[in-house]
């Protein structure tokens, strides 16, 4: 019996596409992560969103050595007629070959991607794809790269006039904006990571009525170098607003002294100004009040007395055991004083704790709007930006409940409490092989959670599933939760108090505590998920009902994308929303052209009324 070595020695190789660039990739599962070539990178971004998700990543490998990348980019990218999208780590250097993309093992297991070797092709939901052989790649790539070449040159980025730069030091230049992407607000400059002579920063601008913009270009060389008028530095893309990540709430956890330790700084630390109970009177008022106090053990007003339980463990799973590093985001300078506050403050408490661990995600500090009562001093939130873990962490999917149930089911009730939990998430402990797993940096130093922090994958998940163990069996018409805000709903205030000391009693056995000052208790009326409920039922809130009438006429798609996700919160109080809403929704589809017609103004005429 014999076989022909053509076809049992040939290479996985399969076409792909980004946008309208075909490009040719290796399916290694031999390989733990999926690369791409930083000049692959850069024609790929002028077709389709590129998110980057972490800049200068390093991987420890199994023998200790660190492997350097330019960054971590997460693309979506098509295999005939089906999408996927996977992290590709942008390599330093470019290899010589016939592909320039290798979908390594975890772009095959997050994507269910099936290899059949025998029949030399891939298998994707019952579909096949065969291999390419290398004819069919060399006429393909060919016709492919002479089309991009084109569109390259279209939205170039170029200098204005020649200019030389000493040795190791810096000059502003001027460069011209591409015709193509003019009078188009606002875009990011990515500069050409390749060329060691001279370093640009990356950089946010506005378009202008001259069509240019500034940057400083450094010479890192030991030699005088030039940059003749109208060289080609790079490509620059449009900004759009999705790029930008919202931050996330700060979170703490206890410490590991006793629990009786603990109970008795709660009781210590509780101020019965910090519940607001004004609109209270007399007894009622005192009654309430005195409940509160009775049950202590269930508030925290610090990091040290927070609630800490086990009765629900988190589990990261990683999709391979390389460890990702990146580099530390610098502190701004009116946040260095907060950020040391904080970081000692969590240090102190047990919150988190000094690491040497081979993981390593960037910190960074926005500013938040201070509470009632607050001061003008300003405060800012501590967030870890885990995006590239998250991407190769398996999901722990769970159901959450629908908004409309909760509020269906709480609606209609003369009396409504809602009990929001202290730095919700980092109640949780977690296991020690998975702090290291999601250490962080900062210029302060290197540190790992000791509890679950907000922003991993799987957080809400496991929350979620904490609250349903706690609240198992006393959840129903009265008593509803949505992840940490826990609504209570009564006819009578005597009803009322038998909930909250239920809640309570609950709440102290999982050793979870709620934070004072931002209780709602005993009110006629409450917002809670965007809807307003009282003894009537339930209607939009004035908050969200204002964002749908005073929202502006779309000017594109994702303005129209962004209208219609708010439409949706309240579809099921429009009737026949479909229907109606269907010349707007035929704005996004693919291919069609963006013209804001009579019918579409018509249509957000009836909705803001």
């Amino acid at each position: 019996m014999s076989c022909k070595s053509e076809e049992t020695n040939q290479l996985p190789l399969i076409n792909i596409k980004f946008g309208s660039l075909q490009k040719t990739a290796l399916i290694d599962t031999g390989a733990n992560i999926s690369l791409i070539q930083a000049t692959t990178l850069e024609k790929i971004k002028n077709v389709t969103k590129v998110e980057y998700i972490s800049r200068s990543v390093r991987i420890k490998t199994i023998d200790n050595s660190c492997i350097p990348y330019l960054s971590a980019v997460k693309i979506k990218f098509k295999i005939e007629n089906k999408w996927f999208d996977s992290v590709f780590f942008v390599t330093k250097n470019d290899w010589d070959s016939n592909y320039e993309i290798i979908l390594g093992y975890d772009c095959i297991q997050t994507n269910k991607i099936l290899i059949d070797s025998i029949n030399n092709c891939i298998i994707m939901d019952n579909t096949k794809l065969h291999f390419l052989n290398h004819k069919d790649y060399d006429q393909e790539s060919i016709s492919n790269e002479s089309k991009f070449i084109k569109e390259v040159n279209v939205n170039a980025v170029r200098v204005c006039q020649m200019v030389d730069i000493e040795p190791g030091q810096s000059k502003i230049v001027t460069l011209s904006i591409p015709s193509s992407l003019r009078d188009s607000g606002s875009f990011i400059f990515i500069p050409n990571v390749n060329n060691l002579n001279y370093n640009i920063q990356n950089s946010l601008h506005e378009y202008n009525e001259n069509n240019k913009f500034t940057t400083i270009i450094e010479n890192n060389s030991n030699q005088k170098i030039r940059i003749r008028k109208k060289t080609k530095i790079r490509v620059i893309q449009k900004f759009h607003e999705e790029d930008i990540v919202e931050p996330t709430d700060q979170i703490g956890q206890v410490n590991t002294i006793s629990l009786e330790k603990v109970k008795q700084m709660r009781k210590e630390e509780l101020n019965p100004n910090q519940f607001n109970l004004n609109h209270l009177n007399g007894k009622v008022k005192e009654e309430i009040l005195q409940l509160l106090i009775n049950n202590y053990s269930v508030f925290s007003s610090t990091y040290s007395s927070l609630g800490s339980t086990d009765k629900v463990v988190p589990e990261f799973k990683l999709y391979h055991d390389y460890a990702l590093q990146t580099k530390p985001y610098p502190i701004p300078k009116i946040a260095k004083e907060y950020a040391q506050e904080e970081i000692k403050k969590l240090l102190d408490a047990g919150i988190i704790e000094p690491s040497s661990s081979n993981y390593c995600f960037p910190v960074i500090f926005v500013k938040k709007k201070p509470l009632p009562g607050e001061g003008n001093k300003q405060k800012f939130r501590m967030a870890i930006d885990y995006r590239l873990l998250n991407c190769i962490t398996e999901s722990h999917k769970i159901c959450l409940p629908k908004i409309m149930d909760i509020i269906q089911n709480i609606a209609g009730k003369n009396w409504y409490s809602v009990l929001d939990l202290k730095s919700a998430f980092f109640q949780i402990q977690l296991k020690d092989k998975d702090k290291e797993k999601l250490a962080f940096c900062c210029e302060l130093g290197n540190f790992q959670p000791c509890r679950l922090p907000f922003g991993a994958k799987n957080s809400t998940s496991y929350f979620h599933t904490l609250m349903s163990k706690c609240l198992k069996d006393i959840q129903g018409s009265n008593i509803q939760f949505f992840l940490d805000d826990i609504i209570l709903a009564s006819d009578t205030i005597q009803e009322m108090k038998c909930l909250l000391q239920q809640v309570f009693e609950r709440l102290e056995k999982f050793n979870l505590t709620l934070d004072p000052a931002k209780m709602q208790i005993c009110e006629n009326k409450i917002t809670y998920l965007g809807f307003e409920l009282n003894k009537s039922g339930y209607s939009p809130s004035e908050e969200n009902v204002r964002k749908v009438t005073k929202f502006p006429i779309p000017k594109n798609v994702k303005e129209v994308q962004s209208y219609l996700g708010m439409l949706n919160y309240f579809r099921h109080l429009i009737f026949n929303f479909a229907e109606l809403a269907q010349p707007i929704v035929n704005l996004t589809k693919k291919n069609s052209e963006f013209i804001w017609d009579q019918k579409c103004q018509d249509d957000l005429t009836n909705f803001r009324t």
